[in-house]
Formats: structure tokens, C-alpha cells, sequence
């Protein structure tokens, strides 16, 4: 019988003195920076289990960020129960959003046991904003989150003593290692590890740097074996492969990622995924800073032209949205119109590539 986080969170009981923290216990307290906590959380630190007691926004407001509302909601009742986390301290948070700056950036700082810290970082929301400035990855370093992770992370490390970890899902995990990487070596001698669940890689001249050479041995990548989102700009191929449940893009949802004891269950990539990976890292790495700009603002601009306002409403109605962005791609001028089929053209030719590559 599979089973899943929601499993590992009933059945694992232990405090983290009896049982140190794993990979499970991350990727948990890292989807907790996916909730919207109310303002007292800014200033106050309240344990896990008195949330209720001091009130929580509705349903909708808390939860309608996360990559699956429905199954977070579960996860916060039964870990709030569950002695292993009952008593860990939240505090500090943070959750910004900046169209005119591209940022959308949240965080929260977790005591989990005795001079011991999680900082959680939020991955990609479902704003339109949120994913543009994951696209900018492509073409941008640093991104406005990524230097708010930092700094948090530095702000943090000096309100609190003792060790730290730094971990999160998605873009969330990407601002983790970022953060890590540049914290300095006297920070770095205090953060433990930093994990990147499904997150993107960095622009290649990163992976070179100093800092992120320092900390490179405490990274700790885990993937599904279908992973598209987390093998973007990845190039270091220093991770692990993870069995889902989910199939496609869809196993980007860790609620999918299958769990034994007290860790995932191991499994080997697929075909399709290093396909995928090749190709559009070809794609990416063959265009000039310009180009990749370029092609990101065309497709951002059309998404906000749409009538659903995040990629929420767009995939309930993609029955209206699909035809919506076809005649937007109509009335391109000519010059952006053949951009356009250039470079995705490209990419429909790199794909058809490495899929003979691979028979």
C-alpha cells in the first residue's frame, strides 16, 4: 500500500529528540510557509497547537496558495495533533508580493526542538506574478525573492542563536540554496542543511561561485521521477530521484511522493522527464539574456490580458482561456508573431530530438 505524507504524519509519533529531524520533516515544515497566517505572527511566536486558540483566517484565505488546498488543510489538522509537531514555535512571518518588482516572497522561522530553527521559504503561488518571476530565473540573478530570502535568513540568524536549516518546495527551494550560498561562512558554519524540493536550478555561472561551492555538500535536492520544475536550470545533477504517485507536471504536488519508515521511496527518472530537461536547458541555454526576456514578457503579457486573474482560475476555465490566447496570438504584430514561432518552434524541434536520442 502506498503511502504518503499524510501517512507519515499520523503514524510517526516521536518527539525530535527521540527521532531527528529527516527529509519528510522538512518538506512538512517547509509547506507550512505555504499558509497565510494572520498579522500576529509577525511579531508573536505561537506553538503549533494553540493556533486555534488564538484564530486563523478562513479556509480560502489561508490555504488558497498552496499547490493543494484541499490536502494542506489535512496536513495542518493532523500535524497540529500530532505531539511531533504540536509544540513547535512558529514565528516571524513574512509574506510580500510586489507586481511592479516581480516579487512574490513569503517565509516563516520554526523552532522545532532546543536552540534548533527551520526556516521555511513559500514556493510559486498561483499569481501571474509568482510565476514570472520564476520565468526571470532563466534570465535574472539575483530575483527580488531570492535577496529577500537572504535577508530574512540573515535577520533570523541574528534574532536566534543555535542551528538552522533552510528549506523549501518548488521556487521556495530555490531561494533556500540561494540563501544558504550567500549567508557568509560564519552563517554558513550554523546553517545544517538547506533542501530543495522540486525546486529550479540557477543560471551556470552560479554553480561556480564561491559561496555556493562552500555549502554545495549540504544540499540536500530530492525530485519525483517525472520532474520537469525541478530540473529547470539544473546543470550540477547533485539530487535524488523520488517515486510518485502522480503522473506528469503533476507530480510536482509532493501530496503524490511516496514515503517508507522515515524517508521517500527511492525510484529512477523517466525517459519523458530527461527528454523534457534536455531540451528546453538546450532551449534556454541557446538564447542571448535579450531573447529570454523577451519571450517571457510576450507570455506574460498575454496571460494578464486573460480574464483569469492567476493560473487558479486559468486551468478551472481553460475551455475559455486556450481560445482566448489564440487570438491574442492573432493579433501579434508580425515581427513578435515570428519571434514567437521561432522559438517555440525550436523548442518543438529540440524535443522531437532528444526523443529519437533516447530510443
Amino acid at each position: 500500500m502506498r503511502k504518503s505524507l499524510l501517512d507519515y504524519v499520523k503514524t510517526n509519533t516521536l518527539s525530535f529528540e527521540e527521532c531527528p529531524l529527516n527529509s519528510i520533516d522538512a518538506l512538512i515544515l517547509s509547506w507550512f510557509s505555504y499558509y497565510r497566517f494572520p498579522d500576529y505572527l509577525k511579531e508573536e511566536k505561537v506553538l503549533f497547537k494553540n493556533f486555534r486558540e488564538k484564530g486563523l483566517l478562513s479556509y480560502k484565505e489561508m490555504y488558497s496558495g498552496a499547490f493543494n488546498p484541499r490536502r494542506s488543510k489535512k496536513l495542518f489538522e493532523l500535524a497540529s495533533e500530532n505531539p511531533r509537531f504540536a509544540n513547535v514555535e512558529f514565528s516571524d512571518f513574512r509574506d510580500e508580493t510586489d507586481t511592479a518588482e516581480e516579487k512574490q516572497f513569503a517565509a516563516l522561522c520554526m523552532k522545532f526542538k532546543e536552540n534548533c530553527y527551520f526556516v521555511g521559504f513559500r514556493g510559486t503561488d498561483p499569481s501571474y506574478v509568482g510565476w514570472k518571476e520564476d520565468f526571470n530565473l532563466a534570465c535574472r540573478y539575483p530575483v527580488p525573492a531570492q535577496v529577500s530570502g537572504l535577508e530574512y535568513t540573515r535577520e533570523v540568524m541574528k534574532k536566534y542563536g543555535g542551528e538552522f536549516y533552510l528549506g523549501g518546495h518548488s521556487k521556495g527551494g530555490n531561494i533556500a540554496i540561494y540563501a544558504a550560498s550567500n549567508s557568509g561562512s560564519r552563517l554558513q558554519s550554523r546553517i545544517i542543511a538547506a533542501y530543495n524540493f522540486d525546486g529550479p536550478g540557477f543560471l551556470n555561472e552560479v554553480y561556480s561561485e564561491s559561496g555556493y561551492l562552500n555549502f554545495e555538500n549540504k544540499i540536500c535536492k530530492l525530485i519525483p521521477q517525472a520532474s520537469f520544475v525541478g530540473m529547470l536550470l539544473e546543470t550540477r545533477h547533485g539530487y535524488s530521484v523520488i517515486r510518485s504517485s502522480g503522473i506528469g507536471f503533476f507530480q510536482h504536488d509532493p501530496f503524490s511522493w511516496e514515503v517508507k519508515g522515515e524517508d521517500f521511496v527511492p525510484a529512477e527518472r523517466t525517459k519523458g522527464s530527461i527528454r523534457l530537461e534536455k531540451a528546453v536547458n538546450i532551449w534556454v541555454s541557446e538564447m542571448p539574456m535579450d531573447e529570454r526576456e523577451r519571450v517571457i514578457e510576450m507570455v506574460y503579457s498575454a496571460l494578464n490580458t486573460l480574464d483569469a486573474e492567476d493560473f487558479s482560475k486559468f486551468f478551472k476555465t481553460i475551455y475559455r482561456q486556450i481560445p482566448a490566447l489564440f487570438v491574442i496570438y492573432k493579433r501579434l504584430k508580425e515581427d513578435d508573431k515570428k519571434f514567437f514561432n521561432e522559438k517555440f518552434g525550436r523548442l518543438k524541434q529540440l524535443i522531437f530530438v532528444q526523443g529519437d536520442n533516447s530510443k
